[in-house]
């Protein structure tokens, strides 16, 4: 009898801690929900933004992602027609810090914009916003974002 209320016993006990547990995981998985942006920090505005626009375009709708070697002020600037002075401006009157941080601005809208519009893969947004790999486009979009890009998607 005693080893019937002592067994009784240990199965409310496991009951109620995988109960806290489920808890504190709907707790924590609403907190989260509650801080994600409903959209991405940085998007520009299409008519203020016109060079932004154009380094997207460029970006995202050639043959293929530019490569990190590619990824220059002299580079961008040739390539959307305007001069290094110029796109150099630009980034200082928009107040970017430097040409780095802003194209990895970019290639995280492009992220996010991915992950909430297609099914593809991680692996495959990573190498369709020019990261080298998985865990470097996790690394910059848990930065930005707070959070890796798998758990943002289950969101």
């Amino acid at each position: 009898m005693k080893l019937l209320i002592l067994t009784n016993l240990l199965s409310l006990a496991v009951i109620a801690v995988l109960v806290a547990y489920v808890l504190k995981v709907r707790y924590k998985h609403r907190k989260i929900a509650e801080n994600l942006p409903t959209e991405a920090p940085w998007k520009p505005e299409a008519e203020a933004d016109e060079i932004a626009l154009k380094v997207i375009e460029w970006m995202w709708h050639g043959s293929s992602v530019p490569s990190n070697d590619m990824l220059t002020l002299e580079t961008v600037a040739n390539s959307i027609g305007i001069s290094r002075e110029e796109l150099a401006a630009y980034l200082k009157e928009h107040q970017h810090p430097n040409f780095r941080s802003w194209i990895s601005s970019i290639r995280l809208q492009h992220c996010y914009d991915l992950l909430t519009t297609t099914d593809h893969t991680l692996s495959e947004i990573a190498y369709k916003c020019g990261y080298a790999d998985l865990p470097t486009m996790s690394k910059a979009f848990k930065r930005q974002y707070g959070q890796s890009p798998s758990r943002f998607r289950k969101i």
